[in-house]
């Protein structure tokens, strides 16, 4: 379907053949050429139709505004006097071998492109075709990549969690979303359903006078699946303010064409001493907390059994630390006076993903055991750990 989006292709290109999909964002006739700009969410680029290729000709003559096509075609280097430095593309051009038509469209109410002065009751009866403006699409796709983003980092935790559809409250805006870490303390009650990733805030749905729990058993709203109801500690949100601070602060910014435009604001937070405090309650037993690795405040813990007593067992336990500081890893040496049950009950405690013990194995076998925080335990030689260790972080990378 593609090789290549419109908006990445350069002079690099220049002499290669390439596959483009996208929309007809204009169509021009010059002397007998044809040229279409083609759009995809990268960005533009121009395609030059020669009538000598008659078939392909008379396809593109029939193109208009907002066709959905895809092209073949070559790339070249833009005459003088046609590069168009207001373009990242504006250097190179498609010379065109093939086209298809997906899909035909009728002509836009109004023009797509950026900041058009368009009657605003036009406007309101086809506010579907703002979404396809370049500047709502920019909004939207930056919403979606900071959306991912955090995604991306709830689910390196390992942590179950919701976004969830909320008010906007006394902050305003156009929309608001909060991510729920769920847990069975948590402070807010959503509702979610069984076969999607609809959520929903309860206070959106509920009726006056109508109870939480006979929102249980209905109808998902998104119309998949049917209505569970769920607590969870909110450790971010979204909100999507619009225009309503920018117009009261009068904070406008001159746009490519000189003229005034108000600034569309949001705001992205995640609250990191929450999100501490939800991990935890997601990932503990009845011995402690189990940290996930990526938020462990140390990746190992080293219990040197008897460490003020044996000098052979202190050494080693110092050289394994020097060992694994070298690393890259995050380690902590419990060097106390305690015996092994304190120092075992207290890694627990803490959470600690990895322990190293070293005792009486070491002095008579030169043996060490690795304990995981999960109740996974091996011995190893000593001399192994590096190894060992190496391993690790080649399975994390």
């Amino acid at each position: 379907m593609r090789s290549h989006y419109c908006g990445n292709i350069n002079s690099s290109d220049i002499g290669i053949d390439i596959e483009i999909s996208g929309w007809v964002h204009k169509r021009r006739d010059h002397g007998g050429v044809i040229f279409l700009d083609i759009r995809d969410l990268h960005g533009i680029v121009q395609v030059v139709f020669n009538p000598d290729l008659k078939e392909i000709f008379e396809i593109a003559d029939s193109c208009r505004s907002e066709y959905v096509v895809n092209i073949n075609g070559k790339v070249r280097k833009r005459i003088e006097g046609a590069i168009n430095p207001k373009m990242s593309t504006g250097e190179i051009e498609i010379e065109a071998t093939s086209l298809t038509i997906f899909s035909s469209a009728v002509t836009p109410q109004f023009p797509l492109d950026d900041y058009q002065d368009v009657n605003e009751d036009i406007r309101l009866k086809y506010r579907f075709l703002d979404l396809r403006r370049p500047d709502v699409n920019q909004r939207l796709v930056q919403r979606s990549k900071i959306t991912s983003e955090i995604r991306s980092f709830l689910e390196r935790l390992g942590l179950d969690y919701k976004i969830v559809k909320a008010g906007s409250g006394a902050i305003g805006g156009d929309a608001s979303e909060e991510f729920h870490v769920l847990a069975e303390n948590g402070e807010d009650t959503i509702a979610v359903s069984d076969s999607s990733e609809f959520a929903i805030n309860t206070e959106l749905l509920l009726s006056e006078g109508e109870n939480i729990n006979s929102l249980q058993g209905k109808p998902s709203p998104d119309g998949i699946g049917t209505i569970e109801i769920k607590k969870g500690i909110e450790i971010g949100h979204i909100f999507q303010l619009g225009e309503i601070y920018a117009d009261a602060m009068n904070a406008n910014v001159l746009d490519n064409k000189g003229k005034s435009q108000t600034l569309y604001m949001g705001c992205y937070g995640i609250g990191i001493s929450r999100l501490v405090a939800a991990s935890i309650e997601q990932n503990h037993d009845d011995k402690g907390i189990i940290w996930p690795e990526v938020i462990a405040p140390f990746e190992v813990n080293i219990i040197a059994i008897g460490f003020g007593k044996d000098k052979m067992i202190a050494q080693a336990a110092i050289d394994i630390y020097n060992k694994l500081i070298s690393m890259g890893y995050e380690v902590i040496l419990d060097d106390r006076n305690d015996g092994f049950g304190t120092k075992m009950k207290d890694a627990e405690l803490i959470g600690i993903p990895i322990n190293i013990i070293i005792g009486k194995q070491y002095t008579e076998k030169n043996e060490i055991e690795l304990r995981h925080r999960d109740g996974q335990s091996s011995i190893g030689m000593i001399d192994d750990i590096e190894t060992i260790f190496e391993y690790f972080k080649k399975e994390d990378s």
